[in-house]
């Protein structure tokens, strides 16, 4: 019989529990969204929980430390699943940063004796990141149509992008990941204008009554400027592509106090700044699932 994902974290009888409505960890009510993802009642598993599975097998080759972390977070956030969708979230991008680039990963487990600290720390060749994970849990749920409106990222993007500056240290190269999971995916243009500023076609109109011509610019409501957040280096948008591959592209901040190195995050998409014309360019070319 082919294993059950996730069978190191809920045994059968959470299951059962789970889908009856209960959380096993606190015998409080299920969150309806985990109920249905965790208590899945066909024989094969569909690709979100099987995904889920590797991603903590991957997490859980690191030891029963990390093991035991992500197996507590994960069955007591049951009855909570913007909790849930975080943890999740750092799981996918250790997948990513460890099994998808083959770069050497260590999880920072949180001590109350250090105060906030960033997720993981990576090492590219002689090059070495602190990441921190924001995992975006508001929106419409998966099953949705191009015909649906759905509203901009960037407000939920800039916040999450602030509250991931306290977990970075001032002399290192940091790296934030927003995270999209069992969502809509995370237009590039919203985390642009959550970055840079939102942007907009401008017509000048003048007193004497003359239309100026039309011009692009973007709005001051950006999260990255010379004298702010100028400890993220880049930000990482995360999706699940494939079984349990994800794909990711990178905005670099054009303001960073220590910059990481474009190569350093080759082959992935990469928007880069070109101060001389005041825009962002791309770097490498497969952006096919955010065009």
């Amino acid at each position: 019989m082919e294993r059950r994902p996730l069978a190191d974290v809920f045994s059968d009888q959470d299951l059962a529990l789970i889908a009856a409505g209960r959380c096993p960890h606190c015998r409080r009510m299920a969150d309806e969204r985990l109920r249905d993802l965790l208590s899945d009642p066909t024989p094969h598993p569909r690709a979100t929980l099987a995904a889920l599975g590797q991603w903590f097998t991957a997490a859980a080759d690191h030891g029963e430390g990390i093991t035991a972390h992500y197996r507590a977070r994960l069955r007591s956030d049951v009855c909570n699943h913007k909790s849930f969708y975080q943890t999740v979230g750092e799981l996918m991008v250790a997948y990513f940063l460890e099994k998808q680039q083959g770069w050497n990963l260590r999880y920072v487990l949180p001590d109350p004796r250090r105060g906030p600290t960033p997720e993981f720390v990576v090492r590219v060749g002689d090059t070495s990141l602190n990441v921190e994970v924001k995992t975006i849990v508001d929106g419409i749920g998966v099953n949705l149509t191009n015909a649906c409106p759905v509203a901009s990222r960037a407000p939920t993007i800039r916040s999450l992008t602030e509250d991931s500056v306290p977990k970075l240290t001032k002399s290192g190269r940091n790296l934030v990941f927003i995270v999209g999971y069992c969502r809509p995916p995370i237009p590039l243009g919203d985390v642009t204008d959550a970055l840079y500023g939102t942007f907009q076609l401008r017509i000048p109109l003048y007193r004497d009554g003359r239309v100026g011509d039309c011009h692009p610019a973007r709005d001051g409501d950006g999260r990255l400027k010379p004298t702010f957040n100028t400890r993220v280096g880049a930000v990482g948008v995360l999706e699940q592509s494939r079984f349990a591959d994800c794909a990711c592209c990178f905005l670099h901040n054009a303001y960073a106090a220590r910059p990481i190195p474009y190569s350093t995050l080759d082959p992935c998409p990469q928007l880069i700044p070109d101060e001389e014309e005041q825009r962002l360019v791309c770097r490498n070319s497969d952006w096919s699932l955010w065009s």
